[in-house]
Formats: structure tokens, C-alpha cells, sequence
């Protein structure tokens, strides 16, 4: 009798579940065992099928329907790796068996492994692309999954063209729906479904889950708005930061770290009030040592000197060792025109904070541009810098000529734009044979002081006088002017004025036995077109004491066919008012020539540049060449060295002149 009992319950349970039954009448206990009862009632009717189709199987395992019908059973008593084991078993021999492949893919799904369904799913669709219950299980897999929606929207408006009653894809259809943000058309399935199935046990988790999902992509919608914020606030864009800021307040209630990052845009985009508003409302809400500090800086970048200093003082004494707090006190005793306590402030880092190299940086920098007051500070700012150069220079012919030059000079900085010095040098210009050590010598030593004013960041003037002094006790006044104006890869222009001896000038045997003196004015300059289109100019006039004059004119023009590359033409003419017997003087020459200009290296440290000329004198056969090497080095960051050769020929008195010469200088900043 209780065997018949359980059967009919059995059959009749999904009648009972919806029957209207007045449950208070029914012991809860009695529920739960008879419940019980039932599940174990299933499970041995279960059992005993499966028994049943292994034993069909056994007796034949080619029989299709046992396959079908104990995977079945396997997959209603959650034995999905069995059921799995049964399908593929008959598949290894019957593999194009469509329906169990079919069932198949549910019992991986089941074992929720959806992406090994999901390809055996392809593998039914591409030999039955039309069968529309394939296309509806894919579609649900691809949802449950969470990709490849377009194909599975294709699939279930398939279904649904067929049998817009489609539960199951109905229920597919509203949750791709919501999971793609179409959140009405959602809930336009969800309606359908209310009104097709309205005890179905999955509208509930539906409408969960559109909550969810609803709830999700407003959140993904504001902080799309603060990425955008903090995106433009890291390219320093910060006014159009505040606008997404204030979007993104707007529409949420932001967190202390939000409303700290909102206020730090406001000191980047200079609303320096607004932010210590913030500042000062998050400290209300509980002190916070970095908003204090990050308030201090509002209050020192809006120039609230008082305030700036008084909030740095106390957070100094309450982290001592901080580096930024430290030098934000020095700096705002600057701003207080304090700059005994700021170079004691900066001193004090110095001592007692552990400071890495680019920290050390910081603190000299601001110590060096902190004033000295009183007669200290006159007498600390002197000098602002020394710069020695000692310089040497070698020139020799094939008319055995040969010159040298020994100096040094040093330049001493008064103030920023005042500097004074001194130059010596010795000149020797020999003449003779190297065969038979038969020279001819003439020294002279030198003596100049020097003046130069910075008349803006760009222009330089300066004069020097002294005198030359020879081995016979004579003497001659030496003097030079100048003045300059240069922006690096822009323009340069020169004004200069020279007197000197004329053996300085003009390298002649004649000056061995005679003095003259000679006038030297100069001026030229460059400019470069963005283009890389590069003009140049230089004239120099010369006056001698015997009365002749004599002037030379170079007129350039090159391109910059890529970077360090110059390549161009250039005039050159000399003319003598007379042709002097006693140096080379000529009435007129002039040549046309190729010039190259090339920096082979380059660096931050080294220059290294290659150049020349080649060309024709003009009214004669004769090629000029010319060939240089130039070196800049940085050693250190107080010492520089430069050198440069040059070696050449020409046409002179009627017959081929070549000559050497080289120059070789350093810079030390003392």
C-alpha cells in the first residue's frame, strides 16, 4: 500500500505543487519526511532504469535508444560526468549520431562546461545551420557564457520568428538583453514572459538580476566620467578635469578619497579657494595629516603668504623629517622676505634630514637663490662665478712661416650682469728653415683687462684695453670691443672692434724689423629658417698704420638636409686699397665654393663637428680647399674643453699656398 502511495505521488506532484491546498492543515514535520520519501522513491526508480539500460547496453552497445535514455537518467541523478562518459563512448564509434552529440553538449553544459558544449554545438550547427532547436541551446550557451551575443541574438530572433512563445528563449532573450545595457527591451521580454508563464521560477532571478545588472552599468557610467576626469587631470588639462569632476559629484556621493583627488584638481586648475574649502571640510571630518599639507600648498600657491607659513610651522613640528613640509618653510620664508630663517630652514635640511642626491639638488638650488642680507650678503654674493681659460693656438705655412699663442684669462662675475677680468698672452711669430734651425723670432707678451655687461639674456657687451709689450721695451696699445646677440638655432649677430699689432694680423717676414698697428672692425652674423634654410654674413674692415685698408666679405647660404647636416655655397672676396710690397695685399680676389658642415657627434657631453670648402678663385685656374675638425667636451660640469684644426690651400703672390693651424682652449668654472 505505501509502495502505491509514493507512485501517485510520483505522477500526480507537479498537479499537487499547484493545486490550492490549505497547507495549515498539514503537519510541516509530516511535509518534510513524506518529501523525503518521495526523493528517495525517485532516486530508486532511477536506479533501477539505469540498471536496466546497462544491461541494454551490455547486451548490445550499438543500441541508440539505451544510450540516449541512460544518459538521461545519468543527467537526472546529477551524474553528468557518467552521462557524458555513456555519449561519448557511443560517439567515438557513431560520431555524426547528431542527437546524441546534442545530448552530449546538455550534459557538459550541465557539468557547466560551457566552452566544450559550446564548440560541439558549432560542430552540429555547421552540418544543420536551419535546425532551430540547435540554434536556441547555442544562443543560451553563449548568454550563460557572456559572449559572442550578435550570433546568439541571431539564433533566438530565429526561434522566435518560428514561436514567439518560446519560453526558453524568451528567458535567453531578456537576459542578453540586459547584459548589453538594452534595458527596456528586457523588460519588454520579462512582461511577455509574466503574461506566457507567470509561476515561472526564473522571473525572479530575472528581475534580480535586471536590478543588478541596472545598478552596475549606472556605476560603470560614473566612473567612465572620473576616468575621463583623472585622465584629463594627468595631462594637465585641469579646468576640463573640473568639469568631469562635477559631472561625476553630481550624479554620486564621493568618498574622502574622491573629494581629496577633487580638490587637488582645483589647486591644478588654480580654484585655490575652493580647494582649501575642501581641505578644510575634509580635516573637520577628521584630521588628516597629507590634506593639511596638501591645504598649506593651496595656501602658499593663492600667495596667502601669513597663513602658508603659520600651517607650515605646524607641520613641521609634527613631522620633523618630512622633506616637502621642510621646503615649503624655507620657501614661504622667502615669500615673507624672512631669508634669514629660510636659509636657516634650508641649512637645517641639510643637517638633520637624510637627503637623496635629487633632494640635495633642491635644497642648494634654493640656497643659492635665497639673498644674503646686509654686508654679509654684499660680501657673499661676490664672486657670482670664476671662469679660467687657459688657451694656445699654432699656425704654420709653406713659406715657413710659423705662429704660436700661450694665454690664459680669468673672468670674475660681480653680480648677474657685470663681470670683470684680466687676459694674458704671449705671441712668437718665427720664420726659417726646419733643416737647419735657422729661425727668426719675434715675442711679444700681452696684458688686457677686460669689462662685460649682460644687457639682456641675449646680449652681451664688453671692451678690453692694456698693451703689447716687445723685447726692445716698446709698447703698443691693445684694445677690443664688442657686442653680441645670439639665440641658439635661430639667429647670431656681431659687432666687433680690435687694435692691435699687425704681426697679430697679418703673418709677414716684414714684421720682424717693423712695427705697425692695425684697426680691425667686424661684424656678421646668421639666421635659420625653420626650414633648415640657413643665411650667414661676415665683414672685416682693416686699417693699417702704413695707411692701407683692405676688406674681406663672406656671404653664405645652406640647407639643412637633415639634422647636423649643413650643406651650402659661399662667396668670398678680399680687396687692398694698394698692394703692398711688404705683406700679401691683393687688389682683388674672389672665390665661389661648396661648404659642408657636419656634427658627427652630439650629445649632451661632446660635439664633435667635420667641415670644409671646396671652390675656384675667380680669373684664375686655381682650386681653393679647406678642410676642419672642431671637438666641444665636457669633462665635468665645471670643466669643458675645445679643439679644432684646420688645414687648407690657396693661391698667394702667384704660386700655391697652403698652411695649417689648430686652437686649443678649456673652460674652468672655479
Amino acid at each position: 500500500m505505501k509502495k502505491a502511495l509514493l507512485f501517485f505521488f510520483l505522477i500526480f506532484a507537479p498537479v499537487i505543487a499547484f493545486a490550492q491546498v490549505d497547507t495549515t492543515l498539514i503537519d510541516s514535520t509530516g511535509i518534510a519526511q513524506l518529501s523525503a520519501e518521495i526523493d528517495s522513491a525517485k532516486m530508486a526508480v532511477y536506479m533501477k532504469k539505469i540498471e536496466e539500460y546497462k544491461a541494454k547496453l551490455a547486451a548490445d552497445s550499438t543500441d541508440r535508444d539505451a544510450v540516449l535514455h541512460l544518459g538521461a537518467y545519468y543527467n537526472y541523478i546529477v551524474s553528468y560526468d557518467s552521462a557524458e562518459a555513456v555519449y561519448q563512448s557511443y560517439l567515438n564509434r557513431f560520431p555524426n549520431d547528431a542527437e546524441v552529440l546534442y545530448s552530449f553538449a546538455q550534459a557538459e553544459a550541465n557539468n557547466r562546461e560551457f566552452d566544450m558544449a559550446s564548440a560541439n554545438m558549432d560542430t552540429l550547427l555547421q552540418k544543420h545551420p536551419n535546425n532551430l532547436k540547435y540554434q536556441l541551446f547555442k544562443a543560451q550557451l553563449a548568454v550563460w557564457i557572456g559572449r559572442d551575443y550578435e550570433n546568439a541574438r541571431t539564433y533566438l530572433d530565429n526561434v522566435l520568428a518560428k514561436d514567439s512563445s518560446n519560453l526558453a528563449a524568451l528567458l535567453a532573450m531578456s537576459s542578453l538583453e540586459m547584459h548589453t545595457n538594452h534595458f527596456i527591451k528586457a523588460q519588454n521580454y520579462i512582461d511577455k514572459i509574466k503574461l506566457i508563464a507567470p509561476q515561472n521560477s526564473d522571473l525572479k532571478e530575472l528581475e534580480s538580476d535586471m536590478y543588478v545588472q541596472k545598478l552596475r552599468y549606472k556605476q560603470e557610467q560614473e566612473f567612465a566620467i572620473l576616468l575621463q576626469g583623472e585622465s584629463l587631470y594627468g595631462n594637465g588639462q585641469c579646468k576640463e578635469a573640473i568639469a568631469k569632476y562635477d559631472e561625476y559629484m553630481s550624479q554620486t556621493q564621493p568618498n574622502v578619497i574622491i573629494e581629496r583627488e577633487y580638490a587637488d584638481v582645483n589647486v591644478c586648475a588654480g580654484n585655490y579657494q575652493k580647494a582649501i574649502d575642501i581641505y578644510t571640510n575634509l580635516l573637520n571630518q577628521g584630521y588628516d595629516y597629507d590634506i593639511d599639507l596638501q591645504r598649506a600648498k593651496a595656501y602658499y600657491y593663492m600667495g596667502d603668504s601669513a597663513n602658508a607659513l603659520t600651517s607650515f610651522q605646524k607641520l613641521v613640528k609634527e613631522h620633523p623629517h618630512d622633506f616637502m613640509a621642510n621646503l615649503y618653510l624655507g620657501d614661504s620664508y622667502v615669500r615673507m622676505h624672512e631669508y634669514g630663517r629660510a636659509r636657516d630652514a634650508y641649512y637645517n635640511m641639510e643637517d638633520s634630514l637624510k637627503l637623496d642626491s635629487s633632494q640635495t639638488v633642491m635644497v642648494r638650488q634654493r640656497i643659492s637663490w635665497t639673498p644674503v642680507t646686509g654686508f654679509r650678503g654684499m660680501i657673499a654674493s661676490i664672486p657670482t662665478y670664476l671662469l679660467l681659460t687657459p688657451y694656445g693656438s699654432y699656425y704654420a705655412d709653406n713659406t715657413n712661416i710659423k705662429e704660436v699663442t700661450q694665454g690664459i684669462r680669468l673672468d670674475v662675475g660681480i653680480n648677474s650682469f657685470l663681470s670683470v677680468g684680466v687676459d694674458a698672452f704671449r705671441f712668437t711669430l718665427a720664420s726659417g728653415s726646419n733643416s737647419t734651425f735657422n729661425y727668426t723670432v719675434i715675442n711679444s707678451n700681452s696684458f688686457r683687462w677686460n669689462i662685460g655687461l649682460r644687457l639682456e639674456n641675449s646680449i652681451t657687451f664688453g671692451f678690453g684695453f692694456g698693451n703689447t709689450y716687445f723685447g726692445n721695451n716698446f709698447s703698443e696699445p691693445l684694445a677690443n670691443v664688442y657686442l653680441r646677440s645670439d639665440v641658439a638655432n635661430v639667429y647670431s649677430a656681431y659687432a666687433t672692434y680690435d687694435k692691435m699689432d699687425a704681426s697679430q694680423v697679418i703673418y709677414s717676414t716684414t714684421f720682424f724689423n717693423l712695427r705697425y698697428t692695425a684697426d680691425i672692425f667686424r661684424l656678421g652674423g646668421t639666421y635659420q629658417f625653420k626650414s633648415g634654410v640657413k643665411l650667414g654674413g661676415d665683414y672685416s674692415h682693416f686699417s693699417f698704420s702704413d695707411g692701407n685698408q683692405g676688406d674681406n666679405l663672406a656671404l653664405r647660404v645652406g640647407k639643412y638636409f637633415y639634422p647636423g647636416f649643413l650643406l651650402g655655397y659661399e662667396y668670398l672676396t678680399t680687396r687692398f686699397a694698394k698692394t703692398s710690397t711688404l705683406y700679401y695685399s691683393p687688389s682683388s680676389v674672389s672665390s665661389d665654393n661648396i661648404t659642408v658642415d657636419w656634427d658627427i657627434l652630439k650629445d649632451t657631453t661632446s660635439t664633435v663637428t667635420v667641415g670644409g670648402l671646396i671652390g675656384f678663385i675667380q680669373n684664375s685656374n686655381t682650386i681653393i680647399r679647406q678642410a676642419y675638425a672642431a671637438a666641444t667636451v665636457r669633462l665635468a660640469d665645471t670643466f669643458t674643453i675645445q679643439a679644432r684644426i684646420v688645414g687648407g690651400g690657396s693661391y698667394q703672390y702667384a704660386a700655391g699656398y697652403s698652411s695649417f693651424s689648430a686652437y686649443l682652449s678649456a673652460y674652468w668654472t672655479l
